[in-house]
């Protein structure tokens, strides 16, 4: 199973403002689902978005998030597509 979490430090009522991405799970599937989320929110040669959706999605969270936490966003949806597109090929095989 894959997933991204964010490890947030904070004590009693200080809460730090440095997020980074949690190390588990592994190196190599983490650097694919960010090189996808970077590709997907980037935009062709002529200007327009690869993905629309997930570029628009990225743009709504980068106004009120850190770029990395907004982009962290993105590789979750990336990993709901994939969950989504396995669950429908299961239910199809049987």
């Amino acid at each position: 199973m894959l997933s991204v979490s964010q490890a947030v430090n904070q004590s009693g009522n200080f809460k730090g403002t440095k997020v980074s991405m949690s190390k588990r799970r592994s190196r190599i599937a983490r650097r694919v689902l960010h090189t996808m989320a970077l590709i997907s929110i980037s935009r062709n040669k002529n200007g327009t978005a690869k993905n629309p959706v997930l570029r628009d999605y990225y743009l709504k969270k980068y106004q009120s998030k850190p770029k990395m936490v907004a982009l962290g966003a993105i590789m979750h949806k990336v990993i709901l597509y994939f969950n989504f597109m396995f669950l429908i090929t299961f239910q199809m095989a049987y």
